[in-house]
Order: structure tokens, then sequence, then C-alpha cells
């Protein structure tokens, strides 16, 4: 009886298949000519982003710019702390107990790598390391055929059905990216989160433990969905959830599920106050005997 409750809870945080599409705070299509001193201006905390914007001599052949998601605002202080992993207690940061030792992480995370990071962390615990690869090596790729052949060893042809979140040959969003190459893999299909469930801080620590499968977040703080206090470019940082333990990018291990540390995870100053956009990854039945999945899935 008590499963079959926990298993009518579960279904519930999913939304349904006839919800609709996902919305993204990522635009379709966007192009801008401005002079320099306002680009400069608008990006002047986004170096990478500056380093790509094409110049009015190249305007007939735009490139696309990759902006992903978010990262957390921290001050230099807090940045060296998480150099030497030793904020225990910082702000009520408690990373104990830790489960795993995350493979790749960048404190600084410059390029807004955070979803093809802790994802590709994620795959990693799940022992899939194929998949890990495939990750890593899209990371700093927006193109559908790159990453497809990454994904597959193959070309893209037209019998290939691309995702609606391809416009123009480019993701825009990184999880969508993710998730297309998990697809490609014929191993996990996955699933959204129905986000009423999450809206707040307290919906997600009630919520969140009846997640049993490994979960993807986009996290919403009181930055109001900024990368960082003078910047323009919006974004919410991105982490993974698996078995009470949150996977960050932007941390060396892992760490507990925690009100605390969900506002840690979103930054220095700053309160955690949902989540935006989440995804379980589902094994498909083929894959229900690896090690690591949880008894309770197999």
């Amino acid at each position: 009886m008590a499963n079959s409750v926990t298993a009518g809870k579960s279904a519930d945080l999913y939304s349904s298949p006839n919800a609709g599409h996902p919305q993204h705070s990522f635009p379709s299509s966007l192009r801008v000519v401005c002079n320099a001193s306002k680009m400069a201006n608008v990006f002047s905390h986004e170096a990478s982003i500056l380093d790509n914007v094409t110049g009015v001599f190249n305007v007939g052949s735009p490139s696309v710019i990759r902006i992903g998601y978010g990262k957390k605002l921290k001050n230099k202080k807090s940045k060296e702390d998480e150099d030497c992993q030793v904020v225990h207690g910082k702000n009520g940061f408690c990373p104990s107990p830790s489960r795993w030792a995350n493979p790749i992480s960048d404190v600084e995370n410059a390029r807004r790598n955070c979803a093809e990071g802790s994802i590709a962390n994620l795959l990693y615990h799940l022992g899939d390391t194929t998949l890990y690869h495939s990750i890593l090596l899209s990371m700093n790729q927006t193109e559908a055929s790159v990453i497809y052949k990454i994904a597959t060893g193959c070309t893209l042809n037209d019998s290939v059905t691309m995702p609606r979140a391809v416009v123009e040959g480019h993701f825009r969003d990184p999880i969508m990216k993710c998730l297309w190459i998990l697809e490609l893999s014929e191993k996990y299909f996955h699933k959204k989160l129905n986000i009423a469930k999450f809206a707040t801080s307290r919906d997600t620590m009630i919520n969140a433990h009846f997640l049993a499968l490994p979960t993807i977040f986009a996290l919403q703080s009181s930055h109001n969905m900024r990368f960082e206090e003078q910047s323009k470019v919006p974004g919410n940082h991105v982490t993974c959830y698996w078995q009470g333990q949150i996977i960050d990018y932007e941390y060396k291990r892992s760490y507990p599920l925690t009100l605390d540390n969900l506002h840690f995870t979103c930054g220095e100053t700053l309160q955690f106050e949902g989540i935006a956009l989440g995804y379980s990854i589902i094994p498909k039945p083929h894959m229900m005997s690896v090690k690591h999945w949880p008894k309770a899935l197999m």
C-alpha cells in the first residue's frame, strides 16, 4: 500500500503528455545591430559573448552566440573557499555527507556551461561514460548537425526528425541539446516536471524527495534570473538531483539537498525561490539492469 501511494505521488510530479511544449527563456531568433559601446555595456560581464560578436563588416554571415544558462553570483572570497572546498557552514551551506566526486567542475563557469557540465557529471555518476563524453564534446556546440555527428557518429540527413528546440539549425537551449543527445543514444527518454509542484522553495523541498529518477533542475532565484547583478543576460543556474544529492558543475563534489544548500547553489546573497524548468531521465527497459540504478527502479 505504501509503495502504491509513493508511486501515485511521483506520477503527480510530471506534466501530462498534452501539457504542450515547454516554454524556454531563450528567444527563437534575434538579430540586433548596434554600436560597439552599447554592446560593451550590455555584455560587460559576459566576456565569452563579446568575444563572439560579429562585426558590421561580416554582418552578411551572422554567427550564433551561445549564451547558456546562469551561474552562481560569487564574491572573490567565496570563489577561493570553493577552490579549497572549505565552505563548511558558510551561509548555512553544508557539503556533507557527499556521495560523489564530480569528474569535471568549474568554479568560475565563465562560459555558462552549467547545464552541460551538471548533466555530464550526472551521467558519469550513473555509470554511462559514453554519454558523459558525448556531452563534453558538445559542450560549446549549438549546431544540430555537429551535435548529431557527436552523438551518433553519422551525418545528419533529411530523414532525421529535428527537435522543435532547433531553430535555424541551432539549439538555443543547452538542456534541450543534452536531452536530444540522450534520446539519440536510444538508452533513455525524459519526462518534464510539473512545475506547479516545484513553484516555491517549500514545494520543492516537499516534492523533490519523491523523485526516484535522476532529474535536471533549472533553479529560479531572487536575482530575477540574471547572471550577475549588473548583467542584462537572463538565465537560471542548472544543476542535477539524484538520490538526495545536488550535482553542481560549479562544485567539486555532490552535496545534500537542503534548503540552505539550494540557496548556496543560487549564489551569494541570493535566495532559492523554486524550479523554473525540470526533466527526469528515464531508462529504457534494456537499461534497467545497470548496477548504478536504485533497486526500486529494477
